[in-house]
């Protein structure tokens, strides 16, 4: 069975089953899709697919045909219209994607430049330029792996600004 709290949500379902939605317009047009998870206002409204979790102030909004997709936070993917098992957790996070799959963002407005597939983005604004591609943080930070141990002692392996890998003594600031 369904379960629906809030004003207008699930209002369109008819055969799709063990959906649950809190709040107004949650699942608004879900028709059969099933087993999706929608807290907030307007959390996956558009959602036809199912196996979707949004929780959040317009999460996966406007998601349609997708399936296995997950939001979480103020308007996390809210502009994706379909795409299959992308996770978007952060404010605004995976807003910059309308279609594309197997995408994660994590962080404040992680996202990327288009519709990319296999594109993570992890940090504050970070974002993919390019499908199969991984970012930590923006280009103007530097990304540090501590504690790789050497037979002298502790060494951080560090990327500098033209993206070239460093090994050193010292904490990776600014490298």
């Amino acid at each position: 069975g369904n379960v629906s709290f809030g004003h207008d949500n699930q209002s369109s379902t008819t055969t799709g089953t063990n959906n649950t939605s809190i709040g107004y317009q949650a699942l608004r047009y879900n028709v059969t899709g099933s087993d999706s998870t929608a807290v907030g206002w307007s959390a996956l409204r558009s959602s036809t697919g199912g196996a979707e979790t949004a929780v959040g102030y317009g999460a996966l909004y406007s998601v349609t045909s997708s399936g296995a997709d997950t939001g979480i936070g103020f308007e996390a993917c809210q502009n994706m219209v379909d795409g299959n098992e992308n996770t978007c957790i952060g404010h605004q996070s995976g807003n910059g994607i309308t279609h594309g799959g197997a995408n994660t963002f994590v962080g404040y407005k992680a996202d990327a430049g288009g519709d990319y597939n296999y594109c993570t983005a992890i940090g504050y604004s970070a974002s993919c330029d390019a499908s199969h591609h991984i970012v930590l943080g923006t280009s103007s930070e530097s990304t540090v792996i501590p504690s790789i141990k050497a037979t002298t002692g502790t060494r951080y392996v560090c990327v500098d600004t033209t993206g070239k890998l460093v090994s050193q003594a010292t904490a990776c600031s600014g490298t």
